[in-house]
């Protein structure tokens, strides 16, 4: 914002694209400034509304069995829900994956065994799920060099202000992904 003996100017620049928005405020109040934010944005294409950084995925629940119909009808595939992978074990080379053993939150246990395992469990699961293998390997399945886990970088969050406008629902309406589930936004 910059502002020197008149009325302030809101800047607002996209860094990657150099966009920018250059727009006069009323006043430095919070509420004048979440409305000209508002005015603005509504003048501007969708497209533009999104930032070309980070975006969240555009499917809600793409994960979800519902929505993995070609998996579902694929004859070679089987799918478990509520099992969790306990152990990854491999033969006694290590160098092969023989099977995997699985569990549930009611005590259930049993071995899933495949020609081809995939482990897509995310950057804390994957190294803790191969970490806590030790069948075979006693430090953990492909862990000789002690470097499973050891490169997962967090990227810390921190929040560092707040709008709070009057008509918080229309400045959340301007943004382009909301998710309503069973009728609830």
């Amino acid at each position: 914002m910059i502002c020197k003996r008149t009325r302030p100017i809101l800047v607002l620049v996209e860094r990657k694209s150099r966009f920018t928005i250059i727009a006069r405020l009323k006043s430095k109040n919070a509420a004048d400034t979440a409305k000209t934010i508002i005015d603005v944005f509504r003048q501007l294409d969708p497209d533009l509304r999104r930032t070309n950084l980070f975006q969240f995925d555009e499917q809600f629940e793409r994960f979800a069995l519902r929505r993995c119909d070609d998996l579902v009808a694929f004859e070679k595939v089987k799918i478990l829900l509520h099992a969790t992978v306990l152990e990854i074990r491999a033969n006694a080379e290590g160098t092969a994956i023989d099977s995997v053993q699985i569990g549930n939150l009611r005590g259930g246990r049993g071995v899933c065994r495949a020609r081809v395992f995939v482990v897509a469990a995310g950057g804390l699961e994957t190294p803790r799920l191969l970490l806590n293998s030790r069948g075979v390997q006693s430090q953990g399945l492909g862990n000789q060099e002690d470097l499973v886990g050891r490169f997962f970088k967090e990227h810390p969050h921190a929040r560092a202000g707040r709008v709070f406008p009057t008509k918080l629902w229309r400045l959340l309406n301007l943004l382009p992904r909301t998710h309503r589930q069973d009728g609830l936004r």
